[in-house]
């Protein structure tokens, strides 16, 4: 198995060359773009912080740990977030409490 955690955002160091290493790595075992491990990665990390959640699902993008199966997924566009996570976001996103809180922070860029 290959762990997300190994491109999480929360360990990627400020260094890049400590970054390329683990993302060169899942790419020559999967022959996955390192854009495409990142970018998830990173859709994961953000996930959590929008779900409001630590937890994992048993599979797709907020699952712990990622097989080949699901990086060779994410070049096909398979590797999501599951029809409940999504409805979950979707009404995090449009209440009122993260609409003032983005257009605040907007404001002030």
């Amino acid at each position: 198995m290959l762990y997300a955690e190994r491109v999480a955002v929360k360990q990627l160091p400020i260094c890049s060359h400590r970054v390329r290493r683990p993302i060169r790595q899942l790419q020559e075992e999967t022959q996955v773009s390192p854009s495409v491990i990142l970018g998830h990665a990173m859709a994961h990390e953000l996930g959590h912080l929008l779900l409001g959640t630590k937890a994992h699902s048993p599979g797709g993008l907020m699952r712990a740990h990622w097989t080949r199966e699901d990086l060779a997924n994410t070049s096909k566009g398979n590797l999501r977030f599951s029809k409940e996570q999504c409805l979950t976001l979707r009404s995090r996103l449009t209440t009122s409490k993260y609409v003032e809180t983005a257009t605040v922070a907007m404001a002030r860029h």
